[in-house]
């Protein structure tokens, strides 16, 4: 060979090899890519509407002091019992509605390393015009507003009287408030002599100048009521903003008149023992009578969607409890229907009979009361080890989320010695009480729920160390006033080494905007979470997000870069909008959660065998088999299920643990109804409902369920007539009863002579019934022999 030749061979096979060699590489690299995630078109789910829920714990609505725009703090302690206690009036279609949209659908796409992510609104949110856009940086003309904000305070305020007369009294109070205020003025057609509870008493009226951060106005008025009693001076005042003082002037003024002082003579008789004691909880706003005997448990307790409010109980006496309790899972389980007491007292017996051990109903009615509400009542007993208990329930709707339900048990005879007790504790059962009890050493007044009450601190210059009691009362912001709003995307993802019930969703990407800050502002925030959830540690924060929600556009966008957060390939995602806003002294903690998804969207196959059912009769059934193939390794749980109603259907199991990157069968049985009016073709809908169950899911949320429909073709035709029947019998069953032959043919004739000449269809239906009972393999052939004889000797 030549020496050209020989280096033309070289350099053609170092080419090659440089060639396949870049090829492999570039093949390793792009599945490096490809293998950190994949990407995916854009996937479209749809959120309930309407479905904005409370938040129930206090800690959702994020501080206990709002700070307005200008500065004034903003005092509030009091949540809704209900969803509807956060509706405001629409002004275009006057109806009750909520201050901002929820969500409507999500849709999500990737490119491999960007998730990009779009919550469709309800509907588009109020924003500014294009003037004042750059200011406000796009934020809805909602949160921006800041009228109602002003919160009017009443006092009480009690201290040494000192052997001061009670003009003596009120001439110290006008110099030390004087000394201690700037601009006072002293209106005196307000101020004026007059008795409370018999008490001689004297009103003054004035004027400062304050400032927001104390108190909360700048151009302030206050009314102060003296009087003395028992030794002490009692100041009852009540002042903020000029301009709005006569709003609840007269709250203030009915406040003042349900004062009761504890040294009077009223006073010390209702002190004598008595039978029953009121209970009265704030939070809940309600209020009973209890024995006085009995002991009260207010450790409130969740279980779910169950709040357990106070349980009285009278060990160790009695067995018997009496508890009141909260379900706020209503909206959540028939959100869009028309929820009523027979719906939801059916739903909790179902409950009930799983739950309980050997539940039995004795009674239920849908036609009771509680304070006056429609009401259920259900009584029922079960076994609690080898005790029976009977239980007593009632149970009223407060709006559209909540169901509060009093509930009495015990064993016998507890249940029966106790019972007039619970008669009596229900009957006195107030619900959304409109007014809260105040008390302290010296005196017992009535205030509005909705007022704020803080105690500590003095006013006026008098000094702190000489004060025996000293509470305020804010009254509440009329609203809505928004003091946060946030749209945020929650990843969370199967980790081997996480125990089921831990807390965490690792990462969160959310916009905000909240009033804590001069200029309310969107800013959008990038966090990671500790394996317990306690700590959380900031990513990314970006101040002065602009654009967020477009003019008349009813969406916003997220989006975030899931290569620098090194995610594997297969995460869960999602959405949740969340407003909170002051309404009528109570705090709205409104949140829209969308379900739970994968990405990217797994895949399934759904399939039957055999493919079809193509000779079926009236009488016939088969068994075929669902087969649904899972591409991927998520955890998953598959419901089998038809609408078909003509042809009778039975999936064995109908509900089941799917197989991950397998195969997950169920078996259909397919009955052709006897009475069945027309031979033809049929088609079957197939349905799998398949709801992902990752390892860990936070706040028991719900999955979107990825459906999968077939139609599953079968053809019913004609019934044989008594000839088919027997031909096909004997090709089938010819060859294995060859010893028979001779002893069935003359037998067969007969039959047949008998058939034509009777007509006997009970005959024809007995013999066609063991031939499909030796199909179906439940006779062996001497069986079927051995009854075919007997048959044909009885009717020959």
């Amino acid at each position: 060979m030549s020496k050209t030749l020989r280096y033309y061979n070289i350099s053609l096979f170092l080419s090659c090899f440089l060639i396949f060699g870049l090829v492999y590489l570039l093949s390793i690299h792009n599945h490096r890519i490809d293998a950190t995630r994949s990407s995916f078109p854009t996937v479209t789910i749809v959120d309930k509407n309407n479905d904005w829920s409370l938040g129930r714990d206090p800690l959702d609505a994020l501080f206990d002091v709002g700070i307005t725009s200008n500065g004034t703090p903003i005092y509030y302690d009091r949540f809704p019992i209900s969803r509807a206690e956060c509706k405001v009036n629409d002004s275009i279609s006057n109806e009750l509605a909520f201050p901002s949209p929820g969500i409507a659908s999500t849709s999500h796409q990737s490119n491999g390393t960007t998730l990009n992510t779009t919550i469709w609104l309800e509907y588009s949110h109020d924003v500014p015009n294009l003037v004042e856009r750059n200011y406000i940086n796009s934020l809805p003309v909602s949160f921006r507003t800041t009228e109602n904000t002003s919160q009017m305070a009443y006092s009480i305020l009690i201290i040494p009287a000192e052997n001061r007369t009670l003009k003596e009294a009120v001439d110290d109070h006008i110099r030390l408030t004087n000394e201690s205020s700037i601009g006072f003025h002293l209106y005196n057609n307000e101020s004026f002599p007059l008795r409370l509870n018999d008490e001689l008493a004297y009103r003054l009226t004035y004027g400062y100048k304050g400032n927001t951060t104390t108190e909360g106005c700048i151009s302030c008025k206050e009314m102060d009521l003296l009087t003395l009693n028992d030794g002490k001076l009692h100041i009852f005042g009540y002042f903020g903003a000029l301009e709005e003082f006569s709003d609840f002037m007269p709250t203030a003024l009915e406040m003042i008149g349900t004062t009761q002082w504890k040294n009077t003579t009223n006073k010390a008789t209702s002190d004598e023992p008595t039978q029953m004691t009121v209970h009265e909880n704030a939070t809940y706003r309600i209020r009973m009578n209890y024995p006085s005997d009995w002991s009260k448990d207010e450790t409130t307790t969740q279980q779910g969607l169950y709040n357990n409010i106070i349980t009285f109980y009278n060990y160790p006496d009695s067995d018997a409890t009496i508890s009141l309790s909260i379900d706020n899972s209503p909206v959540k389980l028939n959100l869009g229907e028309n929820l009523n007491l027979d719906d939801y007292l059916q739903g909790t017996i179902k409950s009930y009979q799983n739950i309980l051990d050997n539940f039995r109903l004795i009674s239920k009615s849908v036609t009771a009361t509680l304070d006056g509400n429609a009401a259920y009542n259900l009584t029922y007993t079960y076994d609690k080890g080898s005790v029976e208990m009977t239980v007593t329930e009632y149970g009223t709707m407060i709006g559209d989320d909540k169901v509060y339900y009093l509930e009495y048990k015990g064993s016998s005879p507890n249940y029966y010695t106790s019972l007039p007790i619970f008669s009596e504790m229900k009957n006195s059962l107030e619900i959304n009480v409109s007014n809260l009890t105040y008390e302290n050493t010296f005196l017992k007044m009535n205030y509005p729920y909705n007022w704020v009450k803080e105690e500590g601190g003095t006013q006026d210059g008098y000094n702190e160390n000489n004060t025996y009691s000293y509470v305020t009362f804010y009254s509440p912001v009329k609203g809505p006033y928004h003091v946060y709003k946030a749209y945020q995307l929650d990843i969370d993802y199967d980790d081997p080494y996480r125990s089921d019930g831990e807390y965490r969703l690792p990462f969160a990407v959310r916009y905000q905007a909240d009033r804590l800050t001069p200029n309310p502002h969107w800013f959008k925030l990038i966090t990671d979470k500790s394996f317990d959830g306690k700590i959380e540690r900031v990513l990314s924060n970006e101040s002065g997000v602009k654009g967020l929600i477009e003019e008349g556009k009813g969406y916003i966008t997220l989006s975030l870069d899931t290569d620098t957060l090194n995610l594997p390939d297969q995460i869960y995602i999602t959405l949740r909008a969340q407003d909170i806003f002051l309404k009528d002294g109570k705090v709205c903690v409104l949140i829209d959660d969308t379900d739970f998804v994968a990405s990217p969207p797994p895949e399934y196959s759904l399939s039957m065998s055999p493919t079809s059912l193509k000779e079926m009769r009236r009488g016939d059934d088969k068994n075929v088999e669902v087969q649904l193939r899972s591409n991927l390794t998520l955890p998953f749980d598959v419901i089998f299920s038809s609408t078909q109603n003509t042809l009778h259907t039975d999936f064995n199991p109908n509900n089941t643990t799917g197989i991950t990157s397998g195969l997950t069968t169920s078996n259909l049985n397919i009955e052709i109804p006897k009475d069945l009016s027309e031979d033809r073709s049929y088609s079957i809908p197939i349905r799998a409902d398949i709801q992902l169950r990752p390892t860990f899911n936070p706040g028991n949320r719900s999955f979107v369920n990825i459906t999968k429909v077939i139609d599953y073709p079968v053809n019913v035709v004609s019934d044989l007539t008594l000839g088919q029947n027997i031909s096909g019998f004997w090709n089938v069953f010819g060859p294995a009863i060859t010893g028979t032959i001779a002893v069935l043919v003359p037998v067969g004739t007969a039959v047949a002579w008998f058939i034509r000449k009777r007509k006997n269809a009970f005959l024809v239906d007995s013999i066609v019934g063991l031939v499909k009972s030796r199909e179906q393999g439940e006779l062996n052939e001497e069986q079927f022999v051995r009854s075919i004889k007997k048959i044909l000797r009885e009717y020959f």
